[in-house]
């Protein structure tokens, strides 16, 4: 289970940084289009309508890497936080009886 919980935790910080990506990339593309080409809501060009449609499509890619990447994340930590301890415990107890004396080694994984 934590392996489980690091691989999927793995996945969701990369889809975490894949939407980030996406959404800087869809914030430049659409600076691009409103500043550059567009005056007053209104694209003249193909240019600033081509940066418009790749604005709106890396936006819709940065939502769902975010969405995809936030839920592998959460499902990640919840794995590692339910997972059994992998602690190893060793003992060494002394005892002492009527007839004995000596010490108990034991442990478990």
């Amino acid at each position: 289970m934590r392996t489980a919980g690091l691989v999927v935790g793995g996945i969701g910080v990369v889809g975490i940084g894949i939407g980030s990506f996406f959404g800087l990339r869809a914030i430049a593309k659409n600076k691009d289009a409103t500043e550059l080409y567009c005056k007053n809501g209104v694209c003249h060009t193909q240019e600033a309508y081509d940066d418009s449609q790749s604005a709106q499509s890396a936006a819709a890619l940065s939502n769902g890497f975010f969405a995809v990447g936030g839920a592998a994340l959460a499902t990640g930590i919840v794995l590692l936080l339910i997972a059994p301890s992998r602690s190893e415990h060793a003992r060494i107890v002394p005892y002492a009886t009527t007839s004995e004396l000596g010490i108990s080694l034991g442990g478990s994984l």
